[in-house]
């Protein structure tokens, strides 16, 4: 009966050895997505300019596919589960922004002076990750902002006083090859996204662009009327946005005179009437019913996997639920880290360390997840506990070898 007793002893633990090496401890916040939707109503020209004739023009709705929800704020409260640190925000340049972004003058001599639009694509196409530098040269940029103005307003001479449209910038979005998404206005919602590393093209009126660098005053030298384009690159401390504004200059007539940017705008004066997130081609897309008010994280599915908002299903058939769910979802997981099994209540939690109590565990082929109370969600010391769990099959093979030597004298 001893050696059964010890043989059954060992079977948990031989089950174990299959565990990886030790990854280091992290926790994530879930909050549980809910979301409304509304469609984009019809919408006049987004760029005006400083003369007060201004034409409009009707924007219809988009099917592109590269569009991929309209948001706006949902107003149910709700209270996070119990884990306790979020996964990492995006990198910061130096200049406080969620990329590196080159600056560029949308006033070129003899050419129209109302392509705002069209510059602002341009300031976030060539945009790259913070630390590199932008994929195009100003006059890379220029030249392409000229030209898209051309082909979608008819010609780029200084004539031509037509802005962009909604629609128009949705096509252009989707012929340059940019994900996007149209959001709510209110600077809440344009926060969370830069924050989450996404940057925000948006129209307002051109009256309440206020630059806090010029005593928060009006930044163009004509009178200002109508609508207009810019990017919204960053958060300052304050809560206050930074942006690429290509028509922030002291000369309208001089190409030189454009003011370095990140420019820092008031957000509590912006007058907004539309609002497009740009995904950053390093960036995952986030889904349809994604609200970056209430996610800390974009989630990404790993290839080949399954999840239903709230069961991730692996290819293997194993089944990934909550906290572990968002753990997966928040930290580009392997798609070959499969669970192999689902999660499994444990007391102790760890034989390496009994003072974690008890808790949930749920092992992967790589590594194993696991939550307490007091801990949220954190991926487990397996090396400590594989280590442990050798020692414990070591000693308990010394006490079957003793029992066997015994009954064999």
């Amino acid at each position: 009966m001893e050696t059964l007793a010890v043989a059954l002893a060992l079977s948990p633990v031989i089950a174990v050895l299959t565990f990886a090496a030790a990854l280091s401890l992290r926790v994530i916040i879930h909050k549980p997505p809910s979301l409304d939707k509304h469609p984009i109503s019809g919408y006049t020209q987004l760029h005006s300019k400083q003369a007060l004739l201004y034409k409009h023009k009707a924007c219809l709705t988009s099917d592109h596919p590269l569009l991929f929800s309209i948001l706006v704020p949902s107003t149910a409260t709700e209270q996070p589960l119990i884990l306790t640190e979020v996964s990492p925000m995006p990198d910061i340049s130096p200049t406080g922004e969620i990329a590196s972004f080159l600056d560029v003058n949308q006033f070129q001599p003899d050419r129209t002076q109302f392509a705002c639009g069209f510059f602002a694509c341009a300031v976030a196409k060539s945009m790259s990750p913070v630390g590199q530098h932008p994929t195009q040269t100003a006059q890379e940029m220029i030249a392409e902002a000229e030209a898209w103005y051309a082909q979608y307003d008819g010609d780029n001479s200084m004539r031509n006083m037509d802005g962009m449209s909604l629609q128009q910038l949705y096509n252009l979005l989707a012929q340059i090859g940019l994900r996007f998404q149209a959001s709510a206005t209110n600077s809440e919602m344009l926060r969370a996204w830069l924050r989450l590393g996404y940057p925000v093209i948006v129209a307002g009126a051109e009256s309440s662009f206020y630059d806090l660098a010029l005593g928060d005053g009006i930044p163009y030298p004509w009178h200002p009327s109508g609508n207009h384009i810019i990017l919204l690159t960053g958060v300052t401390s304050d809560g206050n946005f930074l942006v690429r504004d290509t028509a922030n200059v002291t000369d309208l007539y001089n190409p030189v005179s454009l003011r370095p940017g990140p420019r820092r705008y008031d957000a509590a004066r912006m007058q907004l009437v539309s609002a497009t997130v740009i995904v950053p081609t390093w960036q995952p897309t986030p889904p349809a019913d994604f609200d970056p008010l209430k996610e800390t994280f974009v989630p990404v599915i790993p290839p080949g996997w399954h999840d239903d908002g709230v069961t991730l299903s692996a290819p293997n058939g194993h089944k990934v639920v909550l906290g572990f769910r968002d753990y997966v979802l928040a930290n580009h997981w392997h798609p070959a880290n499969m669970p192999l099994q689902e999660e499994q209540g444990r007391d102790p939690l760890e034989e390496s360390n009994p003072t974690l109590g008890a808790g949930t565990q749920q092992i992967f082929n790589w590594t194993a997840l696991e939550w307490t109370t007091a801990r949220g969600v954190f991926v487990a010391w397996i090396g400590q506990e594989l280590l442990r769990l050798r020692a414990d099959k070591a000693a308990l093979e010394a006490q079957v070898a003793a029992l066997e030597s015994r009954k064999n004298n």
